[in-house]
């Protein structure tokens, strides 16, 4: 079963969202939001009853430059009550994420405090307008698109080649998979 008693607190500090509901060591526990953020917790994942707090987060960590990743606005801060994001067994998290160009391409991330960095979550995917992935601790979680730049850029060619300055011009021919800012560097060897 599922137990959970909502309690809603108004928006504040830029949230769009903060919602508190209990979970119990004993069972399985669910607790989503009126936008569908949910979190599942399996029986033994906490050793007391516990508030679970669902955040909608205005302000996330910067994210390192990669060409890789196209972050949507979505971001969540889901822990505990009392601030602890520790769990004993692994959890599922699940957040809604619609109006993405490419939404095959759509990871959960979640933020490591003690490296700065925001790590994606390995088996995150996108089912029904929802990104959801199984998580070993709570935290801040943001949905991105994530193509490897092995998958973005493909087929790049130059005619005539070598290049021939006396001729006048190269014709320079790639394939993107995706939008992506594009960087070339001509040398003269």
């Amino acid at each position: 079963g599922v137990y959970g008693v909502w309690e809603g607190y108004p928006p504040g500090d830029g949230d769009a969202m903060t919602f508190v509901s209990a979970v119990r060591p004993d069972m399985f526990s669910a607790v989503e939001t009126a936008d569908g953020t949910r979190v599942e917790l399996p029986a033994g994942a906490v050793e007391a009853v516990k508030g679970v707090m669902l955040k909608s987060a205005s302000d996330r960590p910067a994210i390192a430059s990669d060409p890789s990743l196209k972050p949507l606005d979505i971001t969540r801060d889901i822990r505990f009550s009392d601030g602890s994001v520790e769990l004993l067994k692994d959890g599922t998290v699940v957040i809604p994420a619609g109006g993405a160009k490419n939404p095959d391409a759509l990871k959960l991330f979640t933020y490591d405090e003690k490296s700065g960095t925001w790590v994606m979550v390995k088996d995150s995917k996108y089912e029904n307008g929802k990104v959801r992935g199984t998580v070993k601790r709570l935290g801040l979680f943001m949905v991105a698109e994530y193509v490897p730049a092995s998958e973005t850029f493909a087929n790049a060619s130059g005619y005539p080649n070598p290049f021939n300055p006396a001729k006048g011009s190269a014709k320079i021919h790639y394939l993107l998979t995706r939008d992506a800012q594009v960087t070339m560097e001509l040398y003269d060897c």
